[in-house]
């Protein structure tokens, strides 16, 4: 049985302008990686950290995202 660190990614954060306490921390990015690890869809993990599909889709167009 996976556990929840079998999902922990090695990442560096995108950085951003600005940090929004509701945007992308980067702990939210993290926790996002591990969400979209174990459910398979942005739209799960999107949906389990508060952050649209649509700025998931946004962040990853960002310089820095990989």
């Amino acid at each position: 049985m996976k556990t929840i660190s079998d999902y922990e990614p090695e990442f560096t954060p995108v950085a951003l302008d600005r940090v929004r306490h509701d945007g992308w921390t980067p702990e939210r990015q993290r926790l996002f990686l591990v969400a979209l690890a174990a459910m398979g869809t942005v739209d799960s993990a999107a949906q389990a950290v508060g952050i649209s599909r649509i700025s998931a889709y946004n962040l990853k167009k960002r310089v820095g995202a990989g």
